[in-house]
This record gives C-alpha cells, structure tokens and sequence, in this order.
C-alpha cells in the first residue's frame, strides 16, 4: 500500500457513507491505491480498500492531477527568448525584397533605421520606468511580444511605405525582449557563477535562434511571402502563453493588487528616480570631460561603434543589389553568419587570445587586417575567374566568384576581427578608466552609444544611395583605415604597455 497519504482537513461528503471514513482519515494518492488494491478492492465490496477506492474517486479531481507541476523559470526564460529571436530571424530575410518593392531609397533606408534606434529609446526608458513600478518584468516582456506580433503582422499586410514606418515604429517602441528576460534572469539567479552561466545561456540561444531562423524564413517564404510574419505572429502568441503560465508576476504588482493597488510608495520613489537621472547624468559628463585619459578611450570607442553601425545596418540591402540575392539566399547567408560568428568565438578567438598578444597590438592588427578584408570583397568577378573552374562549386556561386571570396574569406575574417576589436576594447576601456569614474565613464559611454546609434542608419542611407554598390567596400575600408591611424595617434606604439597578472598597466 502506498506510504503517500491525505488527510483530510474538513468533513468531506464521503463520510457519510460509512463509518469508517472521517475527517482527520488518512486516504492513500489516487491513482495508486487503484493500481495497487483494484483486486481486493474488487473482490470485497465492503473491505476498507474499496471505500478507500470509491473515496478517491469521489473527491473529484485526484490530488495529483490538481498539483500543477513546477517549472523550472530559468528555462522558460531561455525558451522564451529563442522563440523571440527565432520569430524576428523569420522575418528579416523578407525584409530587403519588401523594401525594394515599395521603392525605398537608399536615403529613406537610413532614416528608417535612425526612427527605430530613437524609437527604442524613448521606448526603453519609458518601459524601464514602468516595468519598475506596476507593469513588472513579465509585463514588460508580454508588452514586448504584443508590439512585435502587431508590427510583424502590420509588414505582411503592408502595401505602402508609411505601413512599413509605422510598424518599425511600433516595434522600436516596445520591444525589449532582451532587456526584460535578462532582468528576469538575475531575479531567480544567485549572483555569481550560476547568474553568468544562464546568462550565457540566453546568449547562446540568441545566436541559435538566428541560425536557424533566417534560412527557415528564406524557405517559407518560397511558398508565401507573407508566410515568414504569419509564423512569427503565431510564434509570440505560444511565447505569451508559455510566459504567462510558468513566470509569475512580479512582487510589486502582487503587493499592489493585495492593498488595493495603493502604490504610492513605488510611484513617489520613481519620481524621485526621474528627477535625479538628469543632474545624475550631468555630473557623469563632468566627470568624463575633465579627464583626457578616459575621453581618449571613449573616442576610440566611439568611432568604432559609428563606423560598425553605419556599414552594418546597410549590408543586408548591399548584399541584395550587389549580388542579386533572393529570399531564401539571404536567408541561408544571414545562417551562415550566425554559424561563422558562433564558430569563431567558440574556436578561433580562444586560440588568438592564447598568444599572449598585447592589448594594443592585437586592436590594431585586427583593425588593419579589416582594411585588407574591404580591399579583397572590392575584387570585381573578372580578377578572381580562376576560383570559377574549383571542383564541386555550386553553380550560383561560380557564375560569381566575387560572391565565394565574401562568404568563404570576408564573413569569417570579419567575424574573427570583429570579436578581437571587441574583446581588446572592452578590456583597454577598463583598465584605462580609473575604478573611481567607471560608473561615469559607462554612464556616458551609454547614453553617447545610443545618440551614434540614432545618425549611424542616416550615413548608412547616405552611402547606400550615393556611392555605387561595387564601389562601397572601398568606402568600408577607408573608414576602418581612418579607425587604424585614430588608433595610432589615441595609442602611440611607444605607450604600448603590457598587461600585469593583475589587471594593471606596467
């Protein structure tokens, strides 16, 4: 008999029947008293097994069924956010076809763009603030899904280029997905090693999401155009679903609705939040600008983000005008870059990183080496003929060998100096900062970024509609040649200075 038992805290209506039964009786889980006693209990109708039988079957729904089985909300999280990138991956490839229909200029492009990262701003702080006080984290993360789902399903109904605007507006406004999961993830994470391990995990399932969600995009849309935003739409209804019923609500909301949503408290000390963030943010520009070290190191940073916002929020429609692409090829491209990128970092930069290269060294041949990367994807198809004749090449990519070089040499070289660019600044921008004006400097460092993210499309636009599509990787490489001679006048070979063990410069 099974050692799991009941006890009934209140007079339960199958007492009356027998004597036997009591509040107070111990009652064994169905269904295991059915699985173990069925036979005895079948055999003699007026044994305590049977009327512990019929018991279990009168009390309605058996006690383990009414149990809703935990999840784990750390998974869910993860989930939550491949389905979340999975559904903007499935859209995307459509993207660049769809704006060329609708006539979008290389100019209108870029203001596009700038609307959506000022758009995420004021989005961002206004949500921010919210999801502070009543709205939550889940609440934010649910607002998320809704802004996305309606501006996805916006673009496949969409027939004029003031639908694609609005709806770009829309998710600038509201998506925060990212933002929202991450937040959730450190409220049921210990600090430490287990908070950084789930949160490698979200960024794991972030560039998984795209791998294999911008080829499945490519390969729906060969059957509707409109299929890929369809799918996304019903891929944020399951993620609302998923979230709404294994992440609870936050305690804020709980405490607000228990005393009759009195949350004045909150709502006074997010006032005062509000009224503090401008005098907060100018006393960090104080800080910053009164010291030439660390405005040195901001530039360097700066420069970089401008230049990498500028070019990348035009290559998915270079790659189109250049190449030809179609749906389902812009789409196995995008795949194969998020596969490229994972496989560098996993691979690549460990074994860079292991030779002990100085900081400044490995900033400054990565950056060159970009110059040299820009100057090879400039190769027009008729210096580079001889690649056409290699065994096993597939016919689109041997009509233009111009367009093998790029995957199989520019994608990877980019992706590998990218991650070393990005590693040695994040490290230089550290250990050049003094610990006492680090919050100021990243302050900064974050309010500047956002401004560079809002003119970056614009100069993106500017040089999608004024420079010819060959002509535009000459355009990359000086560029990233004016980021080599900024790195040497910022960092003199002579300064270059070895890192201690312990962090410090010599």
């Amino acid at each position: 008999e099974s050692t799991n038992t009941y006890s009934a805290p209140w007079p339960h209506p199958a007492a009356s029947i027998t004597d036997d039964i009591r509040p107070g009786l111990d009652v064994p889980l169905w269904p295991a008293v059915i699985v173990c006693e069925l036979p005895s209990a079948t055999r003699d109708r007026s044994g305590p097994a049977f009327r512990r039988c019929a018991m279990s079957s009168m009390r309605g729904t058996p006690h383990w069924m009414m149990q809703r089985p935990k999840v784990d909300a750390k998974y869910v999280l993860v989930l939550s956010i491949f389905l979340d990138l999975l559904s903007v991956s499935l859209v995307v490839p459509s993207l660049p076809g769809r704006y060329r229909e609708l006539g979008l200029t290389g100019w209108w492009f870029g203001a596009m763009g700038s609307l959506y990262s000022l758009t995420q701003i004021i989005g961002g702080v206004t949500l921010g603030f919210a999801s502070d006080g009543a709205l939550g984290r889940r609440g934010l993360l649910l607002v998320s899904f809704a802004g996305a789902a309606l501006s996805y399903a916006m673009v496949a109904g969409a027939r004029t280029l003031g639908t694609i605007m609005l709806s770009r507006v829309i998710v600038g406004l509201t998506k925060q997905s990212v933002t929202a999961v991450s937040a959730l993830m450190t409220e049921v994470t210990a600090s430490g090693a287990e908070r950084a391990s789930w949160l490698a995990h979200i960024t794991c399932a972030s560039t998984l999401s795209w791998a294999i969600g911008s080829a499945l995009g490519g390969f729906l849309s060969t059957f509707s155009p409109s299929l890929p935003e369809v799918v996304a739409v019903l891929l944020y209804g399951v993620n609302a679903l998923l979230v709404i019923s294994a992440i609870p609500a936050s305690s804020k909301v709980a405490a607000g609705a228990a005393t009759g949503g009195h949350t004045q408290p909150d709502a006074a000390k997010a006032k005062v939040k509000v009224e503090a963030e401008p005098r907060r943010l100018s006393s960090n520009f104080a800080a910053v600008l009164g010291n030439s070290k660390v405005l040195r190191v901001l530039s360097v940073q700066l420069s970089r983000v401008l230049v990498v916002k500028a070019l990348g929020s035009t290559s998915d429609m270079y790659e189109l005008d250049r190449w030809s692409l179609s749906t389902v090829e812009i789409g196995l491209l995008r795949s194969y870059k998020s596969v490229a990128v994972l496989g560098v970092q996993v691979l690549l930069l460990p074994l860079l990183l292991s030779r002990k290269l100085e900081l400044h060294t490995l900033l400054f041949i990565s950056t060159a080496a970009k110059v040299f990367v820009d100057f090879l994807e400039f190769l027009p198809p008729s210096s580079l003929s001889s690649l056409a004749s290699l065994p096993l090449l597939p016919q689109r990519l041997a009509l233009d060998p111009s367009l093998l070089v790029y995957a199989a040499v520019c994608i990877p070289a980019r992706a590998l100096c990218g991650s070393a660019i990005s590693v040695s600044q994040k490290s230089l921008f550290t250990l050049g900062v003094p610990q006492s004006e680090m919050g100021a400097a990243l302050a900064v460092l974050d309010v500047l970024q956002s401004c560079v993210g809002v003119v970056a499309p614009l100069l993106g636009g500017v040089l999608l509609g004024s420079v010819p599509v060959e002509r535009q990787p000459l355009v990359a490489a000086t560029c990233n040649a004016l980021l080599t001679v900024q790195l040497l006048v910022a960092y003199p070979p002579s300064r270059w200075q070895r890192v201690r063990p312990a962090g410090k410069l010599d």
